[in-house]
């Protein structure tokens, strides 16, 4: 399900459905506040950091329980997961199908495996 809403002058798309993981009506919306908003930003900064703490403790958790090897850079990759996330959200805000976000979630995962190989090795 798709609708859009006026936002401060701009259309909002809310996406819901099929692929929740493009439900970020926050992402969205850090684009259209301006300067009298700047709670508004500080708000949504900090849910970008609280995200981003998840990604984190994942990757941690990964790498102590020796799914990963050890000389993984686990704020690099957690930000890498963070930032595609961020981005995801934006392509479905744009228009991509599920299908080409699915595609890009299963290329992005490659990453993960590879650093899952590397510990193997």
């Amino acid at each position: 399900m798709r609708r859009e809403k006026r936002v401060n002058g701009h259309n909002v798309r809310f996406i819901h459905g099929k692929h929740d993981v493009a439900l970020k009506v926050l992402v969205t919306l850090r684009n259209v506040v301006g300067q009298a908003n700047a709670h508004i930003r500080e708000i949504l900064a900090a849910q970008r950091a609280r995200t981003r703490a998840g990604f984190l403790r994942c990757v941690n958790s990964a790498k102590e329980a020796g799914i990963l090897a050890s000389d993984t850079d686990v704020q690099a990759l957690a930000r890498f997961f963070h930032s595609f996330e961020i981005g995801l959200s934006t392509e479905a805000r744009d228009g991509a199908t599920g299908k080409e976000l699915d595609a890009a979630v299963l290329t992005a995962m490659k990453t993960w495996d590879a650093a899952v190989l590397n510990a193997v090795d």
